[in-house]
């Protein structure tokens, strides 16, 4: 595994568990055995994840540091979520008040609320239902509302399945009709999945 953080690789670490839960909006991953001096410096960085062959993994931020003076494979000492996640844990920005907006649709709403929490990347696929581009007349937020729940309320109010993908930088938002649609686009069924990467073999774990 390629395991790099603010664009520096990190050599020293065990193993890595990704966890895919397409219910939510977001991957978590878990690094084991990680030794650095500096492990605390590592809160709140950027993190991507490539398997050895260079293909992408996952890019996201780590949200936990766990310092231990004797790192073993078995205890996670860094943890965080994929780029999205961080719509979980914010309120809109006083930069994009009002907290009201008026004929909009859910593209409106992330773009306005949203977007500055992912670094404004091109995170949001606009072309699978045609259901994200019906207005709202009105949309309100509360100031400690979380910008996941505003985005979900709107979701469900147009009877969409919102979720993430794990291609490309791995932060976009993506909406169905039904989990089944998603499986279709994805191919699969698996909508839980925990990949093992460690340092001579990798595991995959998956139920729906």
């Amino acid at each position: 595994m390629i395991f790099e953080v603010d664009g520096r690789k990190i050599q020293s670490f065990e193993k890595i568990v990704i966890n895919h839960d397409f219910n939510t909006i977001a991957a978590t991953f878990a690094v084991s055995g990680v030794k650095n001096a500096k492990i605390n410096a590592l809160y709140h960085k950027k993190v991507v994840i490539r398997e050895d062959s260079g293909a992408f993994a996952l890019s996201g931020i780590i949200t936990d540091v766990f310092e231990s003076d004797n790192p073993v494979p078995e205890k996670p000492n860094l943890s965080g979520y994929s780029e999205a996640g961080i719509l979980e844990d914010v309120t809109v920005s006083l930069q994009d008040y009002p907290l009201e907006l008026s004929n909009v649709t859910i593209v409106d709403v992330v773009e306005k609320w949203a977007k500055r929490y992912i670094n404004g990347n091109d995170f949001f696929v606009k072309d699978f239902e045609d259901a994200i581009n019906v207005l709202f007349a009105t949309v309100t937020a509360e100031p400690t509302e979380r910008v996941k729940s505003i985005i979900n309320r709107l979701a469900t109010a147009r009877g969409l399945f919102m979720t993430y993908a794990t291609d490309g930088t791995g932060s976009q938002l993506r909406f169905y009709t039904n989990p089944l649609e998603f499986a279709k686009r994805y191919n699969s069924e698996k909508f839980i999945q925990n990949i093992e990467y460690g340092t001579a073999a990798r595991e995959l774990h998956s139920h729906i």
